[in-house]
């Protein structure tokens, strides 16, 4: 008596070249590459750079909305960005810096 032979299901590779529906891309991702946003980093960084050099007014909105716009593009694509704390933290560093600039030029010149 011969017992018949497992042959395994032919399987199909999965494909590196997806692009979720409805989203163009310009250099399609690898399936299950993560990057970090761009947008996340710079709001980070103009936040961070306009606390230590005392630049507010200037770096401060540029990291708020750069931070907004992080934000929202990874609400969009949660699974293929990441950047999100990133992005937060250059909300609320630039944030801070424009408060703290405001404070200064107040103290700076109010009457003595």
């Amino acid at each position: 008596m011969s017992t018949p032979k497992f042959t395994p299901p032919a399987t199909t590779p999965p494909t590196t070249n997806a692009i979720p529906m409805g989203h163009a891309s310009a250099a399609p991702q690898p399936l299950g590459e993560i990057r970090t946003s761009g947008k996340a980093i710079a709001s980070l960084v103009c936040g961070i750079i306009s606390i230590l050099l005392g630049i507010g007014i200037v770096l401060g909105p540029i990291a708020i909305i750069l931070g907004v716009l992080a934000k929202n593009e990874i609400n969009h694509n949660p699974r293929g960005i990441q950047g999100k704390c990133q992005a937060t933290a250059g909300v609320v560093c630039g944030s801070i810096s424009i408060i703290l600039s405001i404070v200064v030029i107040i103290i700076v010149l109010s009457p003595q």
